[in-house]
């Protein structure tokens, strides 16, 4: 799946959104005194999706996100999980 610039600048602002999102899960669940597990691969996949998603249904085309590009995410990714 090709991707124009701006499409992968929206996919690191998002990254950085979980990042930032994970430290601070992390930062509550230590003041609660529950230890981190790692973050696997299939988690940051999940997240990033959801996030997208919610992103897309909130904003819409608005941010340049052509039509459809949840479903061609999606799609592969399971080509990628399958292999």
């Amino acid at each position: 799946m090709a991707l124009s610039g701006h499409v992968v600048g929206l996919l690191k602002e998002y990254m950085r959104d979980l990042v930032e999102q994970a430290k601070q899960e992390t930062a509550a669940h230590a003041s609660f005194g529950f230890s981190t597990v790692p973050y696997r691969p299939d988690q940051a996949l999940s997240d990033l999706l959801a996030i997208l998603d919610d992103r897309i249904e909130s904003e819409g085309v608005q941010v340049g996100l052509p039509e459809g590009f949840l479903h061609k995410m999606w799609g592969s990714v399971t080509m990628l999980v399958r292999r």
